[in-house]
């Protein structure tokens, strides 16, 4: 399962958030595009039908609104 550890200035881990997805999902590419709203693109295939999956994560910044 594909994870993303969400770190605070000073490397100290804030979140880590486990994405359940269907176990034919392979995934192979997490890139954050929004480093302000930590936002993320996660991009891999569906290994039965060889479609491409993407992912659109974001992580509120709040700890409240975790």
């Amino acid at each position: 399962m594909p994870f993303i550890a969400a770190l605070n200035d000073t490397g100290d881990l804030q979140k880590l958030v486990i994405l359940e997805t269907d176990l034919a999902d392979m995934f192979y590419n997490i890139i954050e595009t929004n480093p302000f709203e930590c936002e993320f693109l996660i991009a891999g295939k569906d290994r039965i039908s060889n479609e491409l999956v993407l992912l659109r994560i974001i992580i509120p910044t709040d700890p409240e609104e975790w």
